[in-house]
This record gives C-alpha cells, structure tokens and sequence, in this order.
C-alpha cells in the first residue's frame, strides 16, 4: 500500500515518461509513429475496450501490462504471418505456434473468453425469406403452366369458375407456405 500511496503522490513531472502515458517504451529512440507502432497503439486500445469498456483509467496496471503485452505479442504474430504469406521459408513455425499459445493463455489470463456468436437468423429475417421464396415458387408454378403469362402477370386475373375477378398469385400474401 505504501507505494501505490507513493506513486499517487509523485507530482506528475516526477514520473516517468511511460507512466504519464507519454510514451509506449522506456528506450528513447523509439519511433511511435511507424506502422507497428500504429498497430501496437490500435490493439492496445481494442483490448482495453475488451477488458474494460469505461475506459483505460479502469485497468488495474497488472491489466494494463498483459494488455500491452498480448498486443506485441499480437504484433510478432502479425508480422510472422506477413512474412510466411510472402514466401519467406525462414519464418519458425514453431516459434508461430507457441507465440499462439501463449496468447491464448494471456487472454484467459485477462478474462476474455471465447465466445459463440449468435449467427442465427432473426424471426423477421426468417418471415422475409419465406416470403421471396413463396413469391418465387408461385412465380415458378405460373411459369409452367403459362409460359407467356410469367413474362408480365396482370394485376387481376379472371376466376375461370366464375364471372368475378380475383387477385392474381403474385399479389397474394402467403401464409405457411399456402398460397391463395
């Protein structure tokens, strides 16, 4: 507890540059503005989301380093793939794959877990498919039985069993695969 006291009461001037959130790295030198440093920064704020979603003031600073390190460790992954794409046949496969678990064991570390995501069709999606597909299957039946009356369907067709006018097939709302 006495340094977390301590460090709260460093003036903002005493602290290092990496602490104030100044820099990423304690080396000076180090260009943040290259493309890996880019991507470090962008997956360090994608993971603190993850972990905490008010924000980086909620990590704790345990949280805070396995964020940055999963985040290079990302990086190195990243990298190695970029090579192995473009044929480069040094890259340690080896190497690639225990980069890879130990990912995965940082994000358990950090509580982010695998999950399913929901890929099912929603009821209104469902009710919307039905319909094109009772359209086009109706559409299909007016086809074989009048291959001239497919091309352009009038509004209202005459009822051959009476003198009165009815709805033509494409006009009518399907209900459970009946079609009126």
């Amino acid at each position: 507890m006495l340094a977390i006291s301590k460090l709260e009461t460093n003036k903002k001037e005493a602290r290092s540059r990496v602490t104030n959130g100044a820099a990423m790295f304690i080396e000076r030198g180090t260009d943040q503005r290259s493309p890996v440093a880019r991507r470090l920064r962008d997956l360090m704020k994608l993971h603190t989301l993850d972990v905490s979603p008010n924000g980086p003031e909620h990590l704790s600073a345990a949280q805070a380093q396995l964020v940055k390190r999963i985040s290079m460790i990302e990086v190195q992954a990243e990298l190695m793939e970029a090579r192995m794409v473009d044929g480069d046949d040094k890259v340690d496969v080896e190497s690639y794959a225990r980069i890879s678990s130990h990912l995965r064991r940082l994000y358990e570390c950090l509580g982010l877990r695998k999950t399913k995501r929901d890929t099912a069709p929603s009821i209104d999606e469902l009710v919307a498919k039905h319909r094109i597909d009772a359209k086009k299957a109706a559409e299909k039946a007016v086809e074989r039985v009048n291959p001239l009356a497919a091309t352009s369907l009038p509004e209202t067709a005459p009822d051959p069993a009476s003198d009165r006018v009815t709805p033509a097939i494409h006009d009518a709302a399907p209900i459970d695969g009946v079609v009126a």
